[in-house]
């Protein structure tokens, strides 16, 4: 791993979860500090940042978002839009009017209705989204009229086409190919890759003649880690023989999953209505049941092939995966954007770095500690690692 080549490809992966941004936030506010402390200790410029160590990074949803965030250029076109000890600030300040429903057409009185009678309602439509256009006026405000060609880094992010009924996967790769189809304004973009059912509406748009009918990113990859991977090889090879595996070094950074072994049974989930799979008001917290089972299980299933990908090719120590399965109840709901739940989170998030770091294991299901190391240290580690990379490059990556 000292020895790592200049030529390796650099990856940070960031999955969906709402107000949980707020944990991947604050993990890259501490990556990024420590790149820069390591950088101004070996005299090179102190003005660098995440987007300058990564050859992609990539994000769903709430990913996308902070994916953007971190690699979109401020108007000098030099330095992204934000410092990564800008998200957990912005997203204290935004989630609250993101996660408000005044604005969608639907009352408060709407939805305490719909609560109450749920259990009489299984089917058919029972209200509007559950939050308004904020998100969409916010990210057209931001960005204005910058587009996928014009990130500090290259950028992937997922979403779904419902009309096309297929993922769409916004790629700087495919841009840079040609694909001008996919050269979308990045606000278009991240209104699409957030477009969480029942939570958030559909987004519509067209770029270079071609429509879109967008929906969350989720659907497609909540953790865009293989999607972002897969995107960053092809242009380096013609044929796999072409590809080395340790020539890979990838961060994957999760929002946090409640422990919830032991809560649902199948005799449980046989009593629900079609309603209460999509959303249950009256039990455990106002869950949607059908999207925290797909999300968690989609993320899962993406973690579990990276880590034997690693480890069967002898490079588990170039994947970091940084992920709690035990996330408390009262943390776990992805848009409770109340003050006292965003600073437990980020509390949460600040202790998560301390604690050691886990391997996903389907056959004990069950994460495995990693002896010695915690996700700080695993962070500082990867520090040096990307900071060596970027000497050796003889610049920015």
């Amino acid at each position: 791993m000292s020895n790592m080549a200049a030529e390796t490809i650099t990856v940070l992966s960031i999955d969906g979860g709402g107000v949980r941004g707020i944990i991947p936030g604050v993990i890259l506010a501490y990556l990024e500090s420590k790149l820069q402390e390591i950088a101004k200790k070996e005299k090179i410029e102190e003005d660098t940042w995440l987007a300058d160590y990564f050859d992609v990074i990539s994000g769903t949803s709430t990913g996308g978002l902070i994916a953007t965030m971190i690699s979109t250029p401020s108007d000098n076109g030099t330095r992204p839009l934000y410092e990564a000890k800008d998200i957990v600030p912005f997203y204290k300040r935004e989630c609250p009017n993101i996660f408000s429903n005044k604005n969608n057409g639907s009352s408060e009185e709407d939805y305490n209705r719909i609560e109450v009678e749920a259990e009489q309602i299984p089917y058919g439509k029972v209200g509007k989204p559950t939050y308004g256009t904020y998100l969409q006026g916010l990210a057209k405000d931001i960005l204005k009229e910058k587009r996928l060609s014009n990130t500090l880094t290259n950028v992937v992010i997922p979403a779904f086409d419902i009309k096309k009924f297929s993922p769409v996967i916004f790629s700087s790769y495919e841009v840079k190919s040609g694909n001008k189809v996919l050269d979308a304004k990045l606000a278009d973009i991240c209104i699409s890759t957030s477009a969480a059912p029942t939570y958030l509406p559909a987004y519509n748009f067209e770029n270079e003649s071609e429509e879109f009918n967008m929906i969350d990113g989720g659907l497609a990859a909540n953790n865009p880690t293989v999607a972002a991977i897969t995107e960053a090889v092809k242009p380096r090879a013609k044929d796999v023989e072409q590809i080395t595996f340790p020539d890979l070094l990838v961060i994957s950074l999760g929002t946090g999953v409640e422990g919830m072994t032991g809560e649902y049974n199948a005799e449980m989930v046989n009593g629900w209505s079609a309603f209460e799979w999509i959303r249950h008001p009256l039990w455990s917290g106002k869950r949607t049941p059908i999207i925290d089972f797909f999300s968690s299980g989609n993320a899962d299933m993406v973690d579990h092939y990276c880590t034997m990908f690693f480890q069967y090719t002898n490079n588990a120590q170039n994947f970091l995966r940084v992920q709690d399965n035990n996330l408390p109840k009262e943390l776990s709901r992805l848009d409770n954007a109340s003050t006292d739940n965003m600073d437990k989170l980020e509390k949460f998030a600040q202790t998560l770095l301390t604690k050691s770091v886990t391997r996903l294991n389907l056959s004990s299901f069950r994460r495995d500690l990693v002896e010695g190391e915690t996700y700080e240290k695993a962070l500082n580690r990867f520090a040096k690692l990307l900071v060596d990379i970027k000497k050796k490059r003889g610049g920015a990556a």
